[in-house]
């Protein structure tokens, strides 16, 4: 019975059957890419320049100049002085700190003094605002001018702060 299975040989071997061909997987589908990012989301931040103790002092200068200006603009009070609230009081010693907290840095060129000539700007631009409600002055054109001065003076050093970066010390 074998012989009718197995294909003649001469030799008696038996030979394997011929393997079938190999199927070869199809290739993959392409992954579609990712859309290209926005350049303004991937756009580095800008390193911010360094702000030397010249610097600073230019700035106290400029801010000692707005004040001097604040001051020529404000005319005389329209009259006896009025009885001002507790407060007033407080918010006066407040600018007067700040003032002279600025003065000191400034000369010194350090960079914590915009932070107080910030408050002091703060301060003037809030008495400025307050005063024609206190009866101290009549509301005039130089009242807007003062409080154009006064709002420089708190976006100057602000501005500064925000800007620039602390200087490396050499």
């Amino acid at each position: 019975m074998t012989a009718i299975l197995e294909p003649p040989t001469t030799t008696g071997r038996v030979e394997p059957a011929p393997a079938e061909p190999a199927v070869t997987p199809p290739p993959p589908a392409p992954v579609p890419k990712p859309p290209p990012v926005a350049a303004a989301r991937t756009r580095q931040p800008r390193a911010r320049p360094p702000l030397t103790a010249t610097g600073i002092r230019v700035i106290g200068t400029a801010l000692a100049g707005l004040f001097t200006v604040g001051l020529v603009l404000e005319p005389p009070p329209d009259g006896a002085d009025p009885v001002l609230p507790a407060w007033i009081g407080v918010l006066e010693t407040g600018v007067t700190v700040a003032l002279l907290a600025s003065i000191a840095g400034f000369l010194l060129g350090r960079r914590w003094a915009l932070g107080a000539g910030a408050a002091f700007g703060a301060g003037l631009l809030t008495a400025s605002a307050l005063c024609p409600t206190l009866d101290h002055h009549v509301l005039a054109g130089w009242w807007f001018g003062q409080l154009a001065v006064a709002a420089v003076m708190v976006a100057l050093p602000a501005a500064a702060l925000a800007l620039t970066r602390r200087a490396e010390e050499t």
